[in-house]
């Protein structure tokens, strides 16, 4: 199955290609927003991460955590797991299938490249 896993601080990647035929399932793209493919976490977003991390510090010896491979989930992850006092023994798998389905520009990833560059020094 596909799977991100960690070993010795870094971040594997196990995956499948979801698709030959992407590009044509694609949105069409234009300079106006470009910007907005694989967006970034909202402010919004960011604060109701904020707001869930007690109850995420009230959850015991949480040991996997899933997670979609858009850029927005892996920083929810990021946000609301790194308070956890066994953040470095978590072990966090992104899985292609739990991304949504392509609907607007924002549901379409990155090259998978880019997310390890931004976001494995941040993980355990």
């Amino acid at each position: 199955p596909n799977q991100l896993t960690t070993t010795n601080g870094k971040l594997k990647l196990k995956i499948k290609t979801f698709s030959q035929n992407l590009t044509a399932k694609l949105p069409t793209l234009s300079p106006t927003n470009l910007d907005l493919i694989d967006a970034k976490l909202s402010p919004q977003g960011q604060n109701q991460c904020e707001e869930a991390q007690e109850i995420v510090k009230s959850l015991p010896n949480i040991a996997i955590v899933y997670i979609s491979p858009l850029r927005r989930a892996i920083e929810t992850a990021w946000r609301l797991f790194n308070i956890s006092e066994n953040f470095s023994s978590i072990k966090f798998f992104i899985l292609p299938v739990l991304r949504e389905n392509m609907h607007t520009i924002c549901d379409v990833p990155v090259p998978f490249s880019e997310i390890l560059e931004e976001w494995s020094p941040k993980f355990p």
